[in-house]
């Protein structure tokens, strides 16, 4: 990400307007706030990839993990209360009156803003399981996920990822031809452009390196892996017409001799299920491997 996104990004994100917490108690007003001001009257809190136009209500009730006693605790959001954890308010909780008071904080445009006054509201949302910043979150117990909005980590992170894309970058600019060919034929870079003709080293290497950027990841975990050399012997031994595809019964043979390589599923890709078998340790893995090394070379 850009430094200039990440500016607009920020911008956006300090400038937009929440309503917080029971809609009746916790009207969020419409003033302009700046979460890296240690003076901000608000902590802001924000969803993570969840879509519904951004918009969640949040139950003031859930579980965590209690830091006094280590044990998973139920957790209330009760305005008004002293306390979230259910082993505080246990006489407060047999009174219906109270229970009919449990809150809802209210997310919109994925975010929520919390004024630093409601100790309750953030301490609930602090412990609560949906919060990827807390490390005794318990998985599993909601649907959603947020985190508390920091704009220094957020442009940590691009940051980051954008070092981390140019690395990659780095990677396949300097990538041997040959190597990058055939890495670049298992990323799914076509050699020869529309009209069939072979492209030139420089156009694939162009496409190589936009590769790289737009999944580094994938282009990181797969550059000089072993499935990178045995991915291109398949195809090639297939383009060769070296291994039948069309058998009978979805069987897989050696052209020529005919002899069974492995049977393939309808649905399956014939190239996936090679690349798996020659991938395998089994014995049938390993021979079909040793084999298709021979023809190939």
């Amino acid at each position: 990400m850009s430094a200039k996104k990440t500016d607009e990004l920020v911008k956006e994100e300090l400038t937009l307007k929440q309503d917080v917490g029971n809609a009746e108690l916790f009207l969020a007003p419409k003033v302009s706030f700046n979460t890296t001001d240690p003076n901000s009257e608000f902590v802001t809190f924000v969803l993570k990839n969840y879509n519904s136009k951004g918009k969640y209500n949040l139950n003031g009730q859930s579980s965590a993990i209690n830091p006094k006693t280590k044990r998973k605790e139920a957790i209330w959001y009760i305005p008004g209360e002293d306390s979230i954890w259910q082993s505080e308010l246990v006489e407060r909780l047999k009174d219906k009156a109270v229970v009919s008071k449990r809150g809802i904080i209210k997310f919109d445009k994925k975010r929520t803003r919390i004024r630093k006054t409601d100790t309750l509201a953030i301490d609930f949302l602090t412990h609560h399981p949906a919060n990827l910043d807390n490390p005794t979150r318990l998985i599993g117990e909601t649907r959603i996920e947020f985190e508390e909005y920091n704009p220094a980590r957020i442009q940590a992170e691009g940051l980051k990822k954008d070092l981390y894309e140019l690395d990659m970058a780095d990677k396949a600019r300097y990538a041997p031809v040959e190597q990058m060919k055939k890495h670049a034929i298992y990323l799914g870079i076509k050699m020869a452009d529309d009209l069939g003709f072979q492209k030139q080293e420089s156009g694939i290497r162009s496409e190589y390196i936009v590769a790289a950027k737009r999944n580094p990841k994938l282009f990181d975990e797969s550059f000089g892996s072993p499935v990178v050399e045995v991915s291109y012997l398949i195809k090639k031994a297939i383009s060769d017409a070296k291994i039948d595809i069309g058998g009978s019964n979805g069987n897989v043979t050696w052209a020529g001799t005919s002899a069974f390589i492995c049977r393939k599923p309808a649905t399956k890709n014939p190239h996936d299920v090679l690349l798996e078998l020659a991938m395998s340790t089994t014995a049938e893995g390993l021979a079909f491997k040793s084999q298709l090394s021979s023809l190939t070379s």
